[in-house]
């Protein structure tokens, strides 16, 4: 059987490489199934993946199916006018989760994708998804796309109970890939780790504040680094997203480096695998993010995390279902230069309380793992 990955074109988003390598390991623990990923960086993503999961039938490209560029757009729209399905070397597309089908980054890339999707022939299976909430028009229009997928598996309460609520019958619920462990993850050595931190600054968050402003935003995380300084014998800052361009957490950690120089912070922005990255996770005391996936390492490490949020799945994967709601700082609503002292509290909060996370992280785990077996099952039949 053949298994064609959307949304898991970027290896060098470790976010999105973490769960199109556990789709592949934990969907084809035997693996006897092929994969092929849609992306325009064949050689370096099916290495990356194949490195990561140690499964050798993992190919990467673009297909004559694919409905990109200019070209793309004529043909999905003619397909859209004149109702026919396009035909794709594949017998399941699986859609990696993410929040694409979200309105956070605007409501014309949601309602493009959806339609592509529905002119697919093969079985199509959203897997570990945040969705919604829709507005205006949408809300009827991605009822009725959404309804047409043959399997929806939603990452958190919020997303599903609002899928729900639009009368969606074709919904489930599991975590979000990540929180199972990696093929290869690897247990770090953590002797002289102790008061330590891994920071990872991010590029995108400045876009969704009320100022919008990249300054400000690099003001704010010159405090927090210099404040994590005085607290920890340690901190690590290093990017969890390096491409596209737009979107580098290099060059965030470039300025800072240069900006905030002390002995006990260390800056790297060497590419890593999302394993090795785990493994600097699992060495440390706390992990500060504005991204989340390293929040979700955090919690399935068993490390205490305060996440700076510019999305809504940050409320329903990190805050409510990991009950962690004191520690996602939503950067939407509170302005940089406010955001200091709302950090400082959370922090001396996370230090008088730790929140226990080993309970949590079991349970995600142990979700993730049923869940996979379901989809495995139901795929089967």
């Amino acid at each position: 059987m053949k298994i064609l990955l959307l949304n898991a074109s970027n290896t060098l988003n470790y976010g999105s490489m973490m769960l199109a390598e556990n789709f592949i390991t934990y969907f084809d623990p035997e693996q006897r199934h092929e994969f092929f990923v849609e992306t325009d960086r064949p050689d370096e993503t099916a290495r990356r993946l194949r490195d990561a999961t140690s499964h050798p039938k993992i190919e990467a490209g673009i297909g004559s199916w694919s409905l990109r560029g200019a070209a793309g757009k004529v043909k999905m729209l003619l397909g859209i006018l004149f109702p026919k399905r396009l035909k794709v070397d594949a017998d399941l597309i699986a859609v990696l989760g993410g929040d694409d089908f979200t309105e956070d980054h605007g409501w014309r890339a949601l309602v493009s994708q959806l339609l592509r999707l529905n002119l697919f022939t093969p079985p199509v299976c959203f897997i570990g998804q945040s969705m919604g909430p829709f507005f205006s028009f949408r809300k009827p229009l991605c009822k009725l796309l959404l309804s047409r997928a043959d399997r929806i598996v939603l990452r958190d309460t919020i997303s599903y109970d609002f899928c729900k609520s639009l009368g969606l019958r074709n919904i489930s619920k599991m975590p979000d890939l990540a929180f199972a462990p990696l093929a290869r993850e690897a247990q770090a050595d953590t002797s002289d780790r102790a008061g330590s931190v891994c920071f990872f600054p991010s590029e995108l968050i400045w876009r969704f504040s009320p100022s919008k402003s990249r300054d400000d935003c690099i003001g704010f995380y010159e405090k927090a680094l210099t404040l994590l300084s005085e607290r920890f014998k340690s901190v690590l800052v290093l990017p969890h997203v390096l491409r596209p361009d737009s979107s580098d957490d290099r060059k965030m950690v470039e300025e800072l480096s240069a900006r905030v120089v002390r002995e006990n912070i260390t800056y790297t922005t060497d590419i890593l695998t999302p394993a090795e990255v785990r493994g600097l996770i699992s060495a440390s005391d706390v992990i500060v993010t504005g991204r989340m996936h390293p929040a979700v390492s955090a919690v399935s490490c068993g490390v205490p995390v305060i996440a700076f949020a510019y999305s809504e799945k940050y409320h329903g994967v990190i805050a409510r279902d990991c009950g962690l709601e004191p520690y996602v700082l939503d950067i939407r609503k509170i302005p940089f230069g406010e955001l200091e002292q709302v950090f400082r509290k959370a922090l001396d909060l996370l230090e008088k309380q730790p929140p226990q996370l080993a309970k949590t992280a079991e349970e995600k785990r142990q979700s993730v793992y049923s869940s996979m077996k379901e989809i495995r099952e139901w795929y089967r039949s």
